[in-house]
């Protein structure tokens, strides 16, 4: 069991590094793995209880990173989203039909073509910085409501039951261990080490008293990610739980890629379904609700692949006993290719034509400053309020900013995860009163990377440290001990005059 997980693992890190070489998303290389792995004779079996924690981590991500409010925000997006769901639902429900497939074959597999993939459509659009463009803002509209119906497809497609008592149970668990998260911020000397299992433990144990009372382990899930969505944490636990959930879901790929097959290649037609009538079922909704053609020609094709709900979707149901192994392996197939079209199809649009419109990134603020304690607190009262965004890794200051009306998050200057949700690199101006080599190393590479051209500011406690953040691109590199011997320097001159 060992040496043929093993020879998975290498083969999907193999694949998945050539992919990011060409600054794609791996997850077709992980497809592809599980595929050319049941070729040869390796069989992934092995992979199918550790894959479900995947299933499982993928949807406590979507709960803690679900917005409600965000989501009904724009009627634009909204309507876009629904025809597009329900237009492509229609479209492969007749396809199929056309391809004789038939009874609950021909419903899931229809379901599971109506969702585009949260990871492909993010890492592209962050790769060409266009997260908080009008395009970034369009595609990830409908992505939130393609992964709600998506949860709620997964977690009830087994058609399980529950009494009121299990739903209670599920209740008091969730909000105890919200409880448990709050107090947790409150203390200092709580290690990230002990964040990182608490959190993996409510996800866990979610699922686990899900099962037992009747629902889905991943509707479990999905209801402690929403309980979490709450606290102001949230973004330092998303952060230290996206390496376990990427390798879990790596495992799932590579299981549901040893289902495709290439001895009917009649299935390709399946393809005209995320290549022609998903981007058909964006575009003209978007242009009759006035959104730009450009950006809707855009979305159309960044959202023009199937998703890893996709994927899960048709797990769940073979699992079930409810659909046949080939309607798996259809959506294998055709996940795996578009996922490496989609993204080629994008470059070649944006290569066409520059527009600002759709390239320039707003900013969620002029200045980004982190850490607001000691030196950070005076740069913040001589800032002001306005168009300043405070990062602090201690939830309690973060609290007694909020509570004087800043606009403080609670973050890592470090965690390239936080620094893109965040759009740093289109600020003009970033400071840093962190004297951590590393994070600002880190924070610089990561301005480097996007080419940014914000203002570096940063602190340092020696002269050493100083050099090489000036050599990794700093502007200006603050050492407060040689400030304050200048003052006492200048203070002593004053006295002896």
């Amino acid at each position: 069991m060992i040496e043929s997980v093993a020879i998975l693992i290498v083969m999907a890190a193999f694949f998945g590094l050539l992919l990011s070489l060409m600054n794609f998303s791996p997850s077709p290389a992980y497809l592809f793995a599980g595929f050319l792995a049941a070729v040869i004779g390796i069989s992934g079996t092995e992979l199918s209880v550790l894959s479900e924690f995947g299933v499982i981590m993928l949807l406590f991500s979507v709960g803690i990173e679900m917005n409600i409010l965000k989501i009904f925000k724009s009627f634009r997006v909204i309507f876009v989203a629904i025809v597009q769901m329900v237009g492509t639902f229609f479209f492969t429900y007749i396809l199929s039909t056309f391809m004789g497939i038939t009874g609950m074959d021909r419903l899931i597999l229809s379901l599971a073509f109506v969702f585009s993939s949260t990871a492909i459509v993010l890492k592209t659009l962050s790769d060409k910085g266009l997260l908080d463009s009008a395009l970034g803002e369009l595609s990830v509209g409908i992505l939130i409501l393609e992964d709600i119906v998506a949860a709620l497809v997964i977690s009830f497609i087994s058609g399980a039951h529950t009494s009121p008592l299990g739903i209670g149970a599920l209740a008091i668990f969730l909000v105890v261990s919200k409880k448990v998260f709050d107090f947790l911020s409150t203390k200092q000397q709580i290690s990230l080490e002990t964040v990182f299992m608490i959190s993996i433990a409510v996800a866990m144990g979610s699922s686990a008293i899900a099962g037992t009372v009747g629902l889905s382990y991943g509707m479990g899930a999905l209801f402690a990610g929403i309980a979490l969505s709450f606290i102001d944490s949230k973004h330092e636990v998303l952060s230290l739980f996206q390496p376990l959930k990427d390798f879990f879901l790596l495992l799932f790929f590579i299981f549901i890629g040893g289902f495709v097959q290439l001895d009917n290649l009649k299935n390709l037609v399946f393809l005209v379904v995320p290549l022609i009538i998903t981007p058909l079922t964006i575009f003209i909704p978007a242009r009759i609700v006035g959104i730009p053609k450009r950006i809707a020609v855009l979305a159309s094709i960044t959202l023009a692949n199937l998703s890893e709900f996709s994927l899960v979707v048709v797990w769940a149901a073979s699992s079930a006993g409810m659909i046949s192994q080939n309607v798996v392996g259809i959506v294998a197939l055709t996940a795996m290719i578009s996922m490496l079209v989609s993204p080629i199809l994008l470059q070649v649009f944006l290569r066409q034509k520059s527009s600002k419109e759709v390239i320039s990134k707003e900013a969620k603020a002029e200045i980004y400053l982190f850490g607001a304690h000691d030196t950070g607190r005076h740069i913040l009262e001589s800032l002001g309020k306005k168009d300043v965004v405070v990062v602090d890794s201690n939830s309690s200051h973060v609290r007694q900013l909020r509570k004087k009306k800043y606009n403080a998050i609670l973050g890592d200057v470090g965690s390239v995860n936080f620094l893109s949700s965040q759009g740093i690199e289109n600020v003009k101006i970033v400071i840093s009163t962190v004297p951590d080599v590393p994070s600002n190393t880190a924070l610089l590479e990561y301005l480097s990377s996007k080419k940014s051209e914000a203002i570096v500011i940063l602190v340092s406690h020696c002269d050493k440290a100083a050099k090489i953040l000036r050599s990794k691109g700093a502007d200006v590199v603050v050492l407060p001990k040689r400030l304050a011997g200048k003052h006492i320097s200048a203070f002593m001159k004053e006295l002896s005059m």
